[in-house]
């Protein structure tokens, strides 16, 4: 049995945590679907990382029910800039309120470097509104992980900010049945080598009946699509009316410039709104 020499694999280097046993506490803003204050998680990194895992946690602060979206930040206050833009986190109504989802991030950046996060928060649920807060913690990789070296971007597709959430994708009223696919990009800007897919529930459907989904990234022009990323899983839970998991991947893939780039899915169910689902696509470079 062969073993993976440790110092030449990647390692887990530093962790942004909080004193709690917990994630840092990053609140929104006052006012429904704005980003509230960068919060920082690292002041300065220790080494080099190829790439870094955040994990989501939720606690006792209103958050119930609302969607919300996460910005990654780096940069001294009050220069702080997004290098992954609006990950989504939907909270349950009802139960399950430490729910946890954990993503990998593909991005590099050097020793030195200052973490931070911030998010937005729409709540439906709450006739007044007041800030939400999401427990954020991160963990920096060293080195290559997985065979994938660390990336220098990441752009943010089919985010809606208006209601923190993301573009519908209807699956159609047919189940286990691949629907039309709805456009993300319609021509992209730069070469992508990764992606990642994330969901949130759609319209803030406060009723979920639990149903599973499919989602496919598709390349080319209207009628002539091909798959890129299959199949990425997607579930719902009547039990809180939330999806998970938030993201799923990295996934590698490459998808050149000027492509047109797309999504549809599949659902179990064939019922209208529980089978459309909110996507945000992640694609990396």
């Amino acid at each position: 049995m062969g073993i993976w020499p440790f110092s030449a694999g990647a390692q887990v280097i530093e962790a942004g945590v909080s004193g709690a046993s917990g994630g840092v506490a990053v609140a929104t803003a006052g006012s429904e679907a704005t980003k509230g204050s960068w919060i920082q998680l690292i002041a300065s990194t220790a080494d080099d990382a190829q790439g870094f895992l955040v994990t989501f946690g939720f606690g006792d602060t209103g958050e119930v029910g609302a969607e919300m979206l996460v910005d990654i930040g780096i940069g001294a206050n009050p220069n702080e800039v997004a290098i992954v833009a609006n990950l989504p986190a939907n909270m349950a109504t009802a139960v399950d309120r430490n729910v946890t989802s954990s993503v990998y991030i593909p991005l590099r950046f050097p020793a030195g470097t200052r973490i931070t996060a911030r998010a937005q928060s729409t709540n439906a649920d709450t006739p007044t509104y007041a800030a939400d807060t999401i427990l954020v913690s991160v963990h920096m990789v060293s080195r290559t992980w997985a065979g994938m070296p660390g990336c220098g971007e990441c752009e943010t597709l089919g985010a809606d900010t208006t209601d923190s959430a993301g573009t519908a994708v209807d699956p159609g009223a047919t189940p286990n049945t691949k629907g039309a696919v709805v456009v993300f990009s319609a021509s992209l800007g730069e070469d992508a080598c990764a992606a990642l897919v994330g969901a949130t529930r759609s319209g803030e459907n406060r009723a979920l009946t639990t149903c599973d989904w499919l989602v496919d990234v598709l390349v080319g022009g209207a009628g002539v699509e091909e798959v890129v990323v299959p199949n990425v899983f997607f579930g719902g839970s009547d039990s809180g009316d939330m999806i998970s998991p938030f993201v799923s991947g990295p996934v590698p893939c490459y998808i050149p410039a000027g492509s047109r780039v797309t999504v549809r899915a599949s659902s179990d169910l064939g019922a209208s709104p529980d089978r459309i689902l909110d996507v945000i696509l992640y694609l990396f470079r």
